[in-house]
């Protein structure tokens, strides 16, 4: 988990679409959001009331190929308009949580 999160920054994550976005819709029970394709908007909040938004877009990219096990990649662009530093690092710090996967 990092402790500064910049207004706009890219990932690439080793899921399909599909599975990114069960994952959002389980971290942003508590928050309005919109979500289309290959996009979402959320209104991020700070105790209810709205602090901004954030723009998710993201772009499904060729799986990731290590002898025979494959690996999904999707690249996510995060892009926060009108959030605060420490509402955003809370918010984004939060969500790291449910985005978090273990193997083992």
């Amino acid at each position: 988990m990092q402790s500064h999160y910049p207004t706009q920054f890219a990932r690439e994550m080793g899921c399909t679409a599909d599975e990114f976005v069960k994952w959002l819709h389980a971290a942003l029970t508590e928050f309005v959001w919109q979500c289309e394709t290959s996009q979402a908007h959320v209104t991020v909040s700070n105790n209810g009331k709205s602090e901004g938004v954030l723009y998710l877009r993201w772009q499904v990219l060729p799986e990731r190929r290590i002898a025979l096990l494959r690996l999904p990649r999707l690249h996510v662009h995060y892009q926060f308009d009108g959030v605060a530093d420490e509402v955003r690092t809370r918010f984004m710090q939060r969500l790291d949580l449910f985005m978090q996967r273990g193997g083992g």
